[in-house]
């Protein structure tokens, strides 16, 4: 019996497969993540755009 997956090891395996594990993962967020970026970091997230769109104009 295998215990289900949580979000964080789905996320894990969903970026990290064998073919593209040499591929930057870079993620653009609208919304305070802090909470969650000790978790992001563990995945192996390498690069992090929090900037919103309209104030790069």
């Amino acid at each position: 019996m295998t215990l289900p997956l949580t979000p964080k090891e789905r996320v894990r395996r969903a970026l990290w497969r064998e073919e593209v594990d040499r591929l930057p993962v870079i993620l653009h967020s609208d919304g305070d993540i802090r909470s969650i970026l000790p978790d992001l970091v563990d995945i192996a997230l390498t690069c992090l755009n929090p900037v919103p769109p309209e104030v790069l104009d």
